[in-house]
């Protein structure tokens, strides 16, 4: 699926693909593809239509958002180049924040996705960072969506959600790294939030900050 995110800076996005070892208990990944400075910008599609969420915001082609200083290379911050994804925090504008939305042009069945985040927007009122894929054919829900690195305002804990139609759920509730929040992962399921789906909170330990602030303190993740 095509993966959809507004994120601050990162330095790679790295897909690799499981392949078949002997014996066949075991497995090995192999780098298909790499998102880096070098080429980051290119593979994506930048959204520059109204927000499907009804956010206060309005997101910027390509060549606007560089123009304007939304998106860049940065090669100043350190000695690695880091990918830089913004928004506009100066300008007060009633039609909504400048930023950007985008999605991947090629589209993925399967592999183990790494993304290396850096700093990312967050203990803030009004930011709403997330790492998300999409299906690129199915209607929303039933095309299913997968949050990976999401969260909202002053969220301190990274929430990982599945959004589908019924006959999805968390049955064990137990044995995760973090903690779930909702089992059921229909967008219209009774005693949820609606569009809340099922979403574990990570981590279930206090101190241990992976989203916002705390994340960004800790040298990213």
């Amino acid at each position: 699926s095509p993966s959809a995110f507004t994120m601050h800076k990162t330095s790679a996005l790295t897909l690799l693909a499981s392949t078949s070892l002997i014996p066949s208990t075991l497995a090995a990944y192999t780098l298909v593809e790499s998102y880096d400075p070098t080429n980051f910008f290119s593979k994506f599609h930048f959204w520059d239509k109204k927000d499907p969420t009804n956010g206060f915001v309005q997101y910027k082609p390509l060549r606007s958002a560089a123009e304007s200083g939304l998106i860049a290379i940065d090669t100043k911050s350190g000695t690695v180049p880091a990918i830089y994804i913004g928004v506009d925090h100066s300008t007060k504008d009633p039609a909504g924040r400048a930023s950007v939305r985008i999605s991947s042009k090629k589209s993925y069945n399967h592999g183990l996705f790494i993304f290396d985040i850096e700093h990312s927007p967050g203990g803030i009122c009004g930011t709403w960072p997330a790492f998300w894929m999409l299906s690129d054919g199915g209607k929303w829900p039933e095309g299913g969506e997968i949050d990976i690195f999401e969260g909202a305002n002053d969220d301190r804990h990274n929430k990982m959600t599945l959004h589908t139609t019924p006959g999805c759920t968390i049955q064990k509730m137990s044995g995760f790294s973090g903690k779930v929040d909702t089992p059921n992962c229909d967008v219209n399921a009774q005693g949820q939030g609606k569009n809340m789906g099922c979403g574990i909170k990570h981590p279930v330990v206090k101190t241990q900050e992976t989203f916002g602030q705390g994340m960004n303190k800790g040298g990213g993740g």
